[in-house]
Parts: C-alpha cells; structure tokens; sequence
C-alpha cells in the first residue's frame, strides 16, 4: 500500500465520473461518504496527501478525454499547492478549483446549506489562474495604493503566464482593473521601479543575487508556524540588498496582511513584497526549505565575515568564525539526511 498512488473511493466514483464527465477531488474520506449520500457519487479522496501524478493519472482515466477535474480542497496554504502542483503537473488538463471558504470543507457546507448549496459551489468552479488572481486581489481596498501596487505587481506575473489572445486573460485583465480601480493596461504593464543610489549596499560580487533571499522570505511566509522565528533572527548582514532587508522587516510585522498599509515612498519595498507574495503562492515550500535557505543565508554571511578579518589580520574572530562555519555546514548536511 502506497497512500501517495491511491484515491479513496475511486471504485465506486470510477463509472458516474464517466457518466458525469467530472471527478471531484476532496482532502478526506468523511467528505467522500457525505458527498456520495448527497448524490455527487463521483467524488474521490487523496487523504491529506500532497496530489501526486499517480493521482491524476488515475483521475484522468476515470473522467475519459474531455472530462474535467474539480478540485474541491481547503482554501488554505497547504491547499492551494495542491491546486498549484496539479496545474504544474498536468498543465493539459481541464482542471477547475470548487471556491471553498478557508477553514470549511465540503461536508461542512454539506450539513450547513444542503446538496444545492454543493451544486451551486460547483458551477461556480473557476480556473486555477482566475482563482488565484482573484484570491490575490481580494479584500485589497483601491485607495491603499502600495497595497494595490503590490496586487497589481502579483497578477501581472499571474496573468502574464496566459496567452495574449485567450478569453480567460482578458477577462482577468478586466476583473483585477475593476477590483482596484485601476485602469486595465496597468495591470498588463510592468511599471519601473526607482532605484535609490542612497539605499542600496554595496555588496562582494561573490554574493548571489537576490533570488535565494526572495525564496528564503517567500518560504517563511508559506510555512508560518516556523517561518516567522527565522524572520525574527535575520540580520542586514543576510541580504545583498537593503530593499530585501527592509522586505523582511516588514513581513515580520505584517506577518498576516503583508499587502496592506505599505509606505508609498518605497516603491522597492512594495515591489519586493508584492513578488515575496507572489513567489510564497506559486512554489511548494516546506518546512525544511525554510531551514535550509536559512542556513545557506547564515553560510553566506559567516564566510563573507570570516573574509573580512582574514584581510585585517584579525586571526582570533577568523577562528572562531572557521568554526561557526563547520558548525553550519554539521546542521545543513543534517537537514538533508
């Protein structure tokens, strides 16, 4: 038995999915016998498993060619990387994202509004993009304008993925203008950036560029219950930039609204957040992602320090910086085994 290439309930939701033409996927069993005694029999389970590509080939056969696969799953994090990861995995398939209310899950709705309330949900089923853009903009108030320019910078790279001529981006163009109140070629053009001489640090070109630290922020925002300690032990000496820097700062003290109340005369600070945000909703971070790019960073940093007091012949910090160094590299080598 291996739980990542099984779906419960797949044989006796097989022949109504191919009746019906659909599949709908949920997190766990109880959804599945609530969903099959209401009626919507082509329901499986993945079981709080991530959703492998056993998986969806398997629900692939079931729906036939054509067919569409209906993922009803929690809105929260974990959730939308499951959506993400199908996406990812079968970019050919027809999938769709059942809108559910984060916290609630289908047998919940179940009990509360009934099997119409379920069948309402499903024809309103949108796209992966368009439930991501539109979860994106959401709850963004037009006249906070760092917050709407940080919206706008995450559905440009939302958006941009979708071919030019496809209805579904120019409707997206159209709803996101119209959630923001912005108008529509704002949300399809890149704006510049200013670039401040006075605050950016000059760095070693030994340094890697900006993306480890973007990915580093974007993964403790993905996994909060250890990603928040990290943010609070990150120092300048971290970063390559004091725009990433001052991203991390603020994330740390709007752990939970990140997009909102950002200073408008910091116009790196509010594109550095919009794209931590962006990367945090696209990439499948875990947890040992978070420790790891943490200790990469701290790496970094100790052998950028360790190189300073060799060149002023401070050989007592040069040792004790080679330590913490064989220290670090103990504690990487042990998160990967």
């Amino acid at each position: 038995y291996k739980k990542g290439r099984q779906l419960f309930g797949i044989d006796q939701a097989r022949a109504p999915a191919a009746r019906a033409g659909r599949v709908v996927v949920v997190e766990g069993y109880t959804d599945v016998l609530a969903l099959h005694q209401a009626g919507v029999k082509e329901t499986v389970a993945i079981m709080g498993t991530a959703l492998t590509e056993d998986q969806l080939k398997e629900l692939t056969r079931a729906v036939g060619k054509g067919g569409r696969i209906y993922l009803a799953l929690d809105a929260d994090r974990s959730g939308l990387e499951a959506m993400q990861r199908a996406a990812d995995m079968s970019p050919d398939l027809e999938l769709r994202v059942v809108p559910l209310t984060e916290g609630t899950d289908p047998a919940d709705l179940l009990a509360a509004e009934g099997p119409e309330g379920f069948t309402k949900l499903l024809e309103s089923a949108l796209s992966i993009p368009e439930f991501r853009v539109r979860r994106l903009v959401a709850g963004v108030n037009p006249s906070d304008a760092p917050a709407v320019d940080a919206a706008l910078f995450g559905a440009r790279e939302l958006i941009g993925h979708l071919p030019s001529n496809s209805a579904t981006r120019v409707a997206l163009v159209s709803f996101v203008a119209d959630q923001l109140g912005v108008p529509p070629h704002l949300v399809t053009t890149q704006a510049p950036v200013r670039t401040s001489s006075a605050r950016t640090r000059t760095v070693e070109p030994s340094f890697d560029s900006g993306d480890h630290e973007r990915a580093f922020l974007a993964s403790c925002l993905a996994q909060p219950r250890i990603g928040k300690p990290y943010l609070e032990e990150l120092k300048a000496e971290h970063f390559t930039s004091i725009a990433l820097f001052d991203a991390g700062r603020w994330l740390l003290t709007h752990f939970d609204t990140p997009l909102s109340g950002i200073p408008t005369d910091q116009p790196e600070l509010v594109a550095e957040v919009g794209r931590i945000v962006t990367l945090a909703e696209q990439r499948d971070f875990s947890e040992g992602d978070v420790k790891q790019f943490f200790l990469s960073l701290e790496q970094r940093k100790t052998q950028h320090l360790l190189r300073l007091a060799e060149r002023q012949g401070d050989f007592h910090d040069a040792e004790r910086l080679q330590m913490k160094l064989q220290e670090i590299r103990k504690k990487a080598t042990e998160e990967l085994a």
